[in-house]
Formats: structure tokens, C-alpha cells, sequence
């Protein structure tokens, strides 16, 4: 399917906020996907992704949440860097930034009916899961070796009370930054909360092993696998 890519721009109170937008061409109608980025920015990587959603006939729009920095992009190799920038950001005000990119993706004539759903990966994924405990306007969740459970007061899991929309927890086995008892603890909390998720475990495969700009990581056959089932889940989860 033929796509069609361009930037939109909010203006917020600290300036404008770029988001890079894919959707099908020729204007079909489809379900609206916010992507959230990880702590390294909007990435050609989450470019990319935008392209990939809008090939599979859904409207992607991925806001720059970095745009007020000087840097907005960091190098996969510099991860303390990137972790520098995202915690230079309240939740607050990434919830801000989200929910007003969210509502310009919802207005679009070309989302169906506003069905939207959020995705988001490493702390993007923390990100649209908070964005989903807020915005009862999200319809569907996707996240990506999310960060969710800590000792932490804000800790993404301590709202998970309000989550609201049906989930896809996707996570690696040999994740070297999520341990497995933070994704037990996930799986156990929603599921005593009687929350509508699927929570999948990939073994043997590493952090961000979705992402082909990381080689050292990235596993095709793991990530084609997760990319299906993604689009199979928002098609389900928003148009039924």
C-alpha cells in the first residue's frame, strides 16, 4: 500500500511540537495510532514505524516529545544521554504533549469514527500506558519492553487501576534493564485487577529487539512476529 508522510505542528506553551504523520494514500479511512518514541527520540527508527502502520491502512502520528531541546535526537550508543532527556520531562507534561497530539490525530478525516490507539516502546511504552490510565479516548494499548513496575511511587504500574483500554504488554526474556519479577508483577497486578491484556514474553531475545537500528539487538524473526500480531490486535481491538 502506497503511503503518504508529512509533519504537523502544535503550538504548546513551550514552543511548537513537530509530529511526523504516515497514512495510506488516496485518503482511505482507518483506525489512528499514536506512537509514542523511547528515550532516544523521534528516531528515523519510529519514522519508519509511522510508515510501516500507514502501509498496513492505519494513520500513524508520532509526536517529537524533545522538541523544546536543543537535542532532540540521541545516538543508540549513547543511552545515558537519552536517559538525561527523558527524565528532564514530568509525566505531566508528556501527558500534556500526548493528549494534544492525540486529540489533532482523533480530529483527522481520515481516522475512522475516531478510533484510536496508542503504541509505544522502551519508556514511550511506559509513556502511552500512563497516557491510557488518563485518556479514556484511548481505545486500544501496544507496548514494547515498557517499563512499568518499580518500588517507585510513580511507577506506571500504580495507575493501572484506571487502565481502561484493552492491552498488549509485549517484553524480552533476556531483557537486561525489565526483570522478570517487574513482568510478573505486571501480569499478576492486571490480572487481579481483571484488566482486558495479553502480556507475551519473548525468550531469549534483548531490550529494544524490535528496532533494526540496533543490529546488536534486534532479532527479524522475533520482530516480525510481534509486528503481526500488533496489527492484528489494533484491528481487532478498534474496528472489531
Amino acid at each position: 500500500m502506497a503511503v503518504v508522510t508529512d509533519w504537523a505542528v502544535i503550538e504548546t506553551a513551550d514552543g511548537e511540537m513537530p509530529m511526523y504523520m504516515a497514512r495510506p494514500e488516496g485518503g482511505s479511512a482507518g483506525p489512528g495510532i499514536l506512537v509514542v518514541h523511547d528515550m532516544f527520540g523521534l528516531t528515523e527508527h519510529v519514522q519508519d514505524v509511522c510508515r510501516r502502520f500507514a502501509g498496513e491502512g492505519l494513520i500513524a502520528l508520532a509526536p517529537d516529545l524533545y522538541y523544546s531541546f536543543a537535542t532532540r535526537r540521541v545516538p543508540y550508543d549513547a543511552p545515558e544521554q537519552a536517559q538525561s532527556l527523558r527524565q528532564q520531562r514530568s509525566d505531566d507534561k508528556v501527558f500534556d504533549d500526548l493528549y494534544a497530539a492525540f486529540r489533532l490525530l482523533a480530529a483527522r478525516g481520515e481516522v475512522r469514527s475516531g478510533l484510536v490507539g496508542a503504541v509505544g516502546f522502551g519508556t514511550g511504552g511506559r509513556d502511552a500506558f500512563l497516557q491510557a490510565t488518563r485518556n479514556s479516548e484511548v481505545l486500544a494499548l501496544v507496548t514494547f519492553y515498557a517499563p512499568l513496575a518499580s518500588e517507585a511511587p510513580t511507577a506506571a504500574l500504580q495507575a493501572c487501576a484506571r487502565l481502561e483500554p484493552p492491552a498488549l504488554l509485549l517484553f524480552a526474556g533476556e531483557d537486561s534493564t525489565i526483570s522478570t519479577d517487574d513482568v510478573a508483577c505486571v501480569d499478576k497486578t492486571l490480572a487481579e485487577l481483571g484488566k482486558d491484556y495479553e502480556l507475551i514474553t519473548y525468550p531469549q531475545v534483548s531490550h529494544s529487539f524490535f528496532c533494526d537500528a540496533q543490529p546488536d539487538v534486534y532479532d527479524a524473526d522475533t520482530a516480525a512476529e510481534a509486528w503481526n500480531r500488533t496489527v492484528d490486535f489494533l484491528y481487532e481491538r478498534l474496528e472489531g
